[in-house]
């Protein structure tokens, strides 16, 4: 099994803005398809069960891609246990972000780890999190239910759908329930809740 793992502490960013980049990357790799893995959002699978899939009998994991390393940012001895125990099972890492493409088990480990270490692929890191910031700026993707009017965000066709969502979401409705009222994706209740649960409801 070929897996992608995303990781984020905070979440508030869909897990849709970074698959262009790791799409990219599995197609590069000539991959026909993958499973995604991720900690940090409600879904998918986490870390700890892409982790079972290494000694897995009949669907054995044998690559990851990760888009960096932030997981392990300043923890080099849980990163030796984590990403050590996946290439000590045979797991072959793949990094978007970074200057070692492709780690195998040996001395490409022993770089990968100097690397977490030295923070040296930094730069790139936040490259992307700035252009991820642009994005909750005036000018950039507004969440749904919203749309630029003459510089200012103002509520547009699909606010009915969220606040329709998110009353139902404060009376205690569950993902499933409100996904099967509104007739809407999982993914997108979820998206939306992460969006407004902070922002203040406007009024037309």
């Amino acid at each position: 099994m070929k897996a992608i793992y995303l990781y984020s502490d905070r979440g508030t960013t869909p897990i849709d803005f970074f698959m262009p980049t790791l799409k990219q990357k599995a197609e590069s790799l000539g991959w026909s398809g993958y499973e995604l893995f991720s900690d940090g959002w409600d879904d998918p699978q986490d870390w700890n069960m892409m982790v079972d899939y290494a000694t897995h009998k009949t669907n054995r994991l044998t690559d990851v891609i990760l888009l960096n390393v932030e997981r392990w940012h300043g923890k080099p001895t849980l990163a030796e246990e984590e990403l050590g125990s996946l290439m000590n099972q045979g797991v072959i890492l793949h990094l978007c972000q970074g200057f070692l493409p492709e780690v195998k088990h040996g001395h490409m480990s022993v770089r990968l780890f100097d690397m977490i270490r030295a923070f040296d692929y930094y730069q790139e890191v936040m490259s992307l999190k700035t252009r991820e910031g642009m994005r909750h700026k005036k000018g950039g993707r507004l969440p749904f239910g919203l749309k630029w009017e003459n510089g200012i965000a103002i509520n547009d066709e699909n606010f009915p759908t969220v606040q329709r969502v998110m009353d139902m979401s404060k009376r205690g409705l569950s993902v499933p329930e409100i996904s099967t009222a509104t007739r809407l994706p999982q993914s997108k209740v979820r998206t939306i809740i992460r969006a407004w649960r902070d922002r203040l409801i406007r009024k037309d």
